[in-house]
Order: C-alpha cells, then structure tokens, then sequence
C-alpha cells in the first residue's frame, strides 16, 4: 500500500518523464508488466478522485446545471484514455464479472423489481375487488407451499437415481443406424432433482424416463414402465397442487384481508374511496 502511495504522489513526474525521456536508464524498469499495471492502478484512483471532486467542490449551490468546477475537462480526458486503450473483444471472450454483463443482469433483475410498486394498488384501491389481498402474507404461504414441495422433490428423486444410475451413458443403434444414448435426467441425484423441480411445472421432457441399452430385456423394460409411471403420477399430482395453490392462497388472503379492513373501519369514519368491497354488504355501512 506504501508502494502504491508512492507511485501515485510520481506518477505526473513518471508520465512525463516516459513521454519525453523514454530511452533514459533509470526509467527503463518502469517498463516493466509490474509496473505497468501499478501506474495504470494509480491512474484509476486519480480518475475516481476526479469523478467524486466536483460533487464535494459543487456543494452548497442548488440549481438544477451541470457542476463547472474546472476538473470536468480531466474528466473527459481520462475518459477518452480509458476507452482508446480499452481492448474490443467478442462477447463471447468476455469475463463472467465484466461490468457490461453485471449491469445487463442487474438492469433486468431492477425491471422485475419495478413493478412490485404495483403491489400497493392491491391494498389501496376499492375498485379490485378480489385482488384486494395482502401481498406480504401470499408471499409468505407461497414460501411455505415452496418449502413443501421442495421436501417433496428430495425424497422423490431418490428411487429414479436408484433406478436410472446404472444406465448412464449407454448407447444403441438402431436398425437405421442412428445411435441413441441414454439421457442423464436421473443418473446423478442433482439430475434427478433438476429434473422434478422443472416437471413441477410441467417442462421436463417426457423421454426422461426412457432406458437406452444395447439389447432391451425384460427387465429394463420393467425398469423403464415402473419410472414412466412414477413420472407422471408426479407430475399430474404437483401440477394440480401448483395451480390450485394460487386460488387458495388469494381465497384466504382476501377473507382475512376483508375482516382486518372490517374492523379497522369500524374504528374510524369510513371513507367511501378507499371501503372495501366486503364492506359493502355490512348494515353499518350502509347507514353510513
């Protein structure tokens, strides 16, 4: 860190000294990849220095303009260094931590979260009717009906691994002679879980459970009947639970939703825009 210090109080007498001087002995170590990359770090912090200046330089005025405090020129400078030496490669080169991609992922994930403002007009507007629900308790029983079922994928991905794992990477060739191997949906324990998870929503292939070996005998043919089955008694049984799951949490939340705001309108005068509609078929209500 001392290093770094040092080098950031030389670098304007280094940068200078290697543009006119660069065949002088003493700078021919600052050559060197090390130090290379050392100047190029202090360069940064100065750049960051200079990016956070004018904010504190431009305190205390108010109007609604670009600061003018004389740095926004370096600014622009070490912006054009950064961009002119800035290597152009296809994406598919690019780091898993550039910054492009996190911004990408970060920029979609902020749009997904936008729009849970909506959220508010559920507990605010009268005209919803039955979406009138508390969002936070849905939210809640849809995590323990999640918990639920991941319990349920665990110990169901059990007996297909059990089945299925001797059959990985088995191949066949058919009379056409094409050749079929042996999917991988159910040979490891993370498969077999991969694999439920994504049929709880009705998206896993339905060859899954298919057994490929070089002669079929009677026994896989068991084999393959028996995980078939299991297969899709799961999934019709996990999608009925998935789509009936929603009508019951918004059925309950609403209910609760409605005697909550109940009483709380019979604490207070009740204003007519924002009543809820359960509230409608009460006498006191009425009167009101």
């Amino acid at each position: 860190m001392l290093h770094c210090f040092v080098r950031f109080l030389m670098l304007p007498f280094l940068s200078l000294a290697l543009v006119v001087f660069p065949w002088f002995r003493p700078l021919k170590k600052y050559h060197s990849p090390r130090c290379y990359h050392l100047l190029r770090l202090v360069f940064y912090l100065i750049f960051l220095l200079m990016v956070f200046l004018p904010n504190h330089l431009d305190t205390g005025k108010f109007n609604k303009v670009p600061p003018h405090t004389g740095v926004e020129d370096c600014i622009l400078c070490g912006l054009k260094d950064r961009q002119h030496k800035r290597k152009v490669l296809e994406r598919k080169f690019w780091r898993g931590d550039d910054a492009a991609l996190l911004h990408e992922a970060l920029f979609s994930v902020g749009i997904v979260l936008a729009f849970g403002n909506l959220a508010y007009f559920y507990q605010q507007s009268s005209r919803l009717g039955s979406f009138q629900v508390s969002m936070s308790r849905m939210v809640l029983q849809s995590a323990y009906f999640m918990g639920f079922c991941l319990i349920v994928i665990t110990t169901s991905a059990i007996a297909p691994t059990r089945m299925y794992e001797f059959y990985d990477g088995m191949k066949r060739n058919d009379k056409g002679g094409n050749t079929r191997t042996q999917w991988s949906t159910f040979s490891t324990f993370g498969n077999s879980f991969h694999t439920l998870f994504w049929g709880m929503f009705g998206v896993s292939p339905a060859e899954s459970t298919n057994v490929v070996i070089k002669i079929l005998s009677p026994e896989e043919g068991v084999t393959e009947g028996t995980g078939t089955a299991l297969f899709a008694f799961y999934e019709i049984i996990m999608i009925i639970s998935l789509v009936e799951s929603p009508v019951l949490v918004i059925d309950t939340n609403e209910d609760v939703t409605a005697f909550s705001y109940r009483d709380a309108q019979m604490r207070r005068p009740p204003d007519l825009d924002i009543l809820h509609p359960a509230d409608l078929v009460n006498p006191r209500a009425n009167r009101l």
